[in-house]
């Protein structure tokens, strides 16, 4: 299953605006990218967030996981475009903030099996993916970089299979923690 994945409102429009002036993505409707109208408001000074709207929270959008990289990432500076959050479907949810820099780590065969998923912290030299050769060795593919994982998933439809893994500085991920006005009571 994905996490789930939110964009800055506020940006999201530009950051459609811009994907779209690629031919590729032009008469792409917008619900492949925007999932309704799912909101997450978060308190920017204090880490908080709420599923509802508070007063001085940001409100953010939630996008389709897997476009998050055409949306939010920049893959070729290696740069977020937006502030971004991933809830890993975990105890927090992580907020990574507009140009932080960002670790990719690309991995292709014949299969290829992701042994990190969002929220994971690595170090240099683990051992992030497997590859299945075409010949059926079986490869290894390692970090070389410490951080957190914000994103992971196959690129499709592509041949042989791709994965990317977008890994960020841990210093750099602000952990979420739901407010305390939004909990059940």
């Amino acid at each position: 299953m994905y996490p789930i994945s939110y964009v800055r409102e506020s940006d999201l429009g530009t950051l459609i605006a811009k994907l779209r002036e690629n031919t590729i993505y032009t008469g792409i409707p917008l619900s492949e990218y925007i999932v309704s109208e799912n909101r997450l408001y978060v308190d920017m000074n204090n880490y908080r967030y709420c599923p509802n709207p508070i007063e001085g929270f940001e409100p953010f959008r939630e996008v389709m996981y897997n476009n998050l990289v055409d949306i939010a990432i920049d893959i070729e500076k290696g740069v977020t475009k937006t502030d971004i959050v991933v809830d890993p479907r975990r105890d927090k949810l992580m907020l990574v903030l507009r140009d932080t820099p960002l670790s990719i780590v690309e991995a292709q065969g014949k299969r290829v099996y992701p042994l990190f998923r969002e929220g994971d912290k690595v170090s240099i030299n683990d051992k992030l993916f497997y590859i299945v050769t075409g010949k059926y060795e079986v490869r290894v593919v390692r970090s070389n970089t410490n951080g957190v994982v914000l994103y992971v998933s196959e690129v499709v439809p592509r041949t042989p299979q791709t994965f990317i893994m977008v890994i960020c500085d841990e210093s750099k991920v602000k952990w979420l923690e739901l407010d305390d006005r939004c909990r059940i009571r």
